[in-house]
């Protein structure tokens, strides 16, 4: 079993073991509202995907990935063309990482500027309109090398 897996089985036991705490204290009447937090908690930590647990269990060698993974992605996004970009903004399916991977690589977006766009919309509405930028700079730079003065 690699380490991943291995991550991902100890977690899902420590969750289940968690819900039997929580029938204990079912039966021991504990407070209601306590046991009602326990089970969001609980409800919490079985939603939660592969990817998440690793990144809260696995350690410095999946962070490390995972940095590598985004520097990765942000150097392919710096050779896309708009074109592309405007098909991965099209697809609903696309992550918040693969928008901001492109925002930095293709556009040299700071980084920590992409923090004060709150929500998915509002970061592809930012891509979109530096796609047009891009465009309408490229329509003046044809415009400008045909005319001949």
């Amino acid at each position: 079993m690699k380490d991943e897996q291995k991550a991902i089985a100890n977690f899902r036991a420590v969750v289940r073991m968690l819900d039997l705490q929580r029938k204990i204290l079912a039966e021991a009447h504990a407070d209601q509202g306590l046991r009602d937090t326990f089970s969001m908690l609980i409800q919490h930590l079985n939603g939660m995907s592969e990817a998440q647990i690793l990144r809260v269990v696995g350690g410095r060698q999946y962070r490390d990935a995972v940095k590598f993974s985004k520097a990765d992605a942000i150097s392919k996004a710096a050779t896309m063309t708009l074109d592309v970009i405007e098909q991965v903004l099209a697809d609903e399916k696309a992550t918040r990482v693969q928008l901001e991977a492109i925002a930095v690589g293709r556009f040299q977006v700071p980084s920590g500027s992409l923090r004060s766009l709150r929500n998915i919309e509002l970061l592809r509405n930012k891509i979109q309109t530096l796609v047009q930028n891009e465009r309408a700079h490229e329509a003046i730079s044809s415009v400008a090398r045909d005319t001949k003065f």
